[in-house]
């Protein structure tokens, strides 16, 4: 373990508690449609907190197995496969009956293991912008066309009814 893990393990705590705290008060038909009854539930705070945690486990994998601090495609495809399977754990768990009555019982299973996946990078893409150096900046460059591809891939997907929104 580095000297830097209980930082860089807050840090993803946070990144992804901002992300769902965004989704949260971000008004329709923005942010995140499918979750406004989830919401309901919680207080803005609880929820981020919740997604804080979900966002922070799978970083525990992430860093045993990865030198995470480097951002290249292999990394990222290696935080895609343990975010996603970690949404299959929290789907499973009973941690989390909340969100899997308002998300994952109402996504079918490739969607909501995709998103969990894309969280994951989301949470790598902003941390590694947050954490290199700027003269190391052109490393990120690789992420350009990667979100490019998916965004193209995310309105393709929602135009042949492939996945919800």
């Amino acid at each position: 373990m580095n000297k830097t893990f209980y930082r860089d393990f807050i840090l993803v705590f946070v990144i992804t508690a901002t992300f769902d705290f965004l989704m949260n008060i971000t008004p329709l038909p923005f942010g995140a449609n499918l979750l406004r009854e989830y919401f309901k539930h919680h207080t803005i705070l609880a929820a981020a907190l919740i997604a804080g945690v979900g966002g922070a486990i799978p970083f525990i994998p992430i860093a045993y197995l990865i030198d995470y601090k480097k951002a290249n495609l292999k990394n990222m495809a290696i935080i895609f496969w343990i975010s996603a399977f970690a949404g299959i754990l929290m789907e499973h768990s009973t941690i989390f009956p909340v969100l899997k009555k308002h998300y994952y019982d109402k996504l079918p299973r490739y969607q909501s293991f995709l998103a969990d996946g894309l969280s994951g990078m989301m949470v790598a893409s902003v941390f590694w912008t947050i954490t290199t150096p700027y003269k190391n900046r052109r490393k990120l460059y690789f992420m350009l066309p990667l979100w490019l591809s998916i965004f193209i891939i995310n309105h393709i997907l929602k135009m042949k009814n492939l996945i919800m929104h």
